[in-house]
């Protein structure tokens, strides 16, 4: 799947709803994924080109696997993000931004 949003943002999930989003690109978007009491898994997706590329707040969390983020202006910002250790590229944005945490691959 590919995504292309001008000035909206790419992916929004809320009120404790989860999603698998998987072999999917996101670009031209405010913000590429946007969670916010919500759980997203992003898989093998490709996020570029936006002006946040991985935002998670509000009770959110974001679990990245595969995951590639790069040319955003922040690649990811919030408190919930979790990396599944050496598996994600977040590199190449204006601030790359870290995951808050690591998890071991399943």
């Amino acid at each position: 799947s590919s995504f292309a949003f001008f000035g909206g943002n790419g992916i929004n999930l809320a009120n404790v709803t989860r999603a698998a989003i998987m072999d999917t690109v996101i670009n031209n978007s405010n913000i590429g994924i946007n969670v916010g009491g919500a759980t997203a898994f992003s898989s093998n997706c490709t996020i570029f080109g936006n002006t946040t590329g991985v935002a998670a707040g509000g009770g959110g969390n974001v679990r990245l696997f595969g995951t590639t983020i790069t040319g955003n202006g922040t690649g990811v910002s919030g408190t919930a993000i979790t990396s599944v250790t050496n598996t994600n590229t977040i590199t190449g944005n204006g601030v790359d931004g870290a995951p808050t945490a690591f998890a071991p691959p399943i």
